[in-house]
């Protein structure tokens, strides 16, 4: 039987919406891989023959060679019509290209990465603590838990947001939203840091006790941002041209 992209559409749907299980997906793309017609099909229609690939990885040993959900739904639009294919291996590529792979720096993103996380995991616990007992960081007779929810809310905002994966941030014009509010939150903990440094009429150096429980994170997520937009802004041009 003639393989299709009807039916490849219909049991990626299938498994993306829980009809299908990854064990059922995987024997029907084996099924439709040992047939005489899968070699050819990697020369006649390569979208379909990589869908096909993805489909048998989902049950894969090995955890780093299974899709994620976003690839499957990507092969799904590709298939449909609503989005351009693009090879892996031209994708593979295009990646080694435009970032040559630097073990060290990828390491320091991370690091970089966690710490903003904590940072932000740090202003949520702290501003829940002052709204759940209001007496336990005012040393006078403290306001309401309704005031001082008020006076919490944009810092629950500004940590929510830096919880969310950067990629989703850099989407569309909704970037310079965040980029704004990051740019906010840092400008904010470091002005709250220097005076606080001016207050205490402590030696300059303190600051580099001081800036890395909050100016120095704040940075970091700036910069984090910037950096995925310039890599997603750089993908796509590689894109354009290859259309050119």
């Amino acid at each position: 039987m003639a393989i299709d992209r009807e039916t490849a559409i219909s049991r990626l749907k299938g498994f993306l919406t829980g009809e299908v299980t990854k064990e059922e997906i995987y024997h029907w793309a084996l099924g439709k891989a040992m047939s005489n017609d899968f070699e050819e099909l990697s020369r006649t229609d390569p979208l379909l023959h990589e869908a096909l690939e993805a489909m048998m990885d989902v049950n894969h040993e090995d955890a780093q060679f299974i899709p994620s959900r976003e690839d499957l739904e990507y092969y799904q639009r590709c298939l449909a019509g609503a989005e351009e294919f693009v090879t892996r291996r031209t994708q593979v590529q295009k990646q080694q290209n435009i970032f040559p792979k630097h073990k060290f720096l990828s390491d320091l993103d991370l690091v970089f990465r966690v710490y903003v996380l904590v940072f932000a995991v740090c202003i949520i616990i702290v501003h829940l603590i002052g709204v759940l007992l209001p007496s336990f960081l005012q040393a006078r007779i403290p306001p309401s838990r309704l005031e001082i929810f008020s006076d919490s809310l944009p810092h629950f905002i500004y940590a929510i947001i830096l919880l969310v994966p950067v990629r989703i941030l850099v989407r569309d014009n909704f970037f310079f939203v965040f980029l704004f509010v990051m740019g906010f939150g840092a400008y904010y903990y470091f002005y709250i840091s220097l005076n606080l440094i001016a207050k205490l009429s402590v030696h300059f150096l303190v600051v580099l006790v001081i800036l890395p429980y909050g100016a120095l994170p704040a940075a970091l997520a700036v910069y984090l941002l910037f950096k995925e937009r310039i890599k997603l802004n750089l993908i796509a041009e590689a894109e354009k041209a290859d259309t050119e």
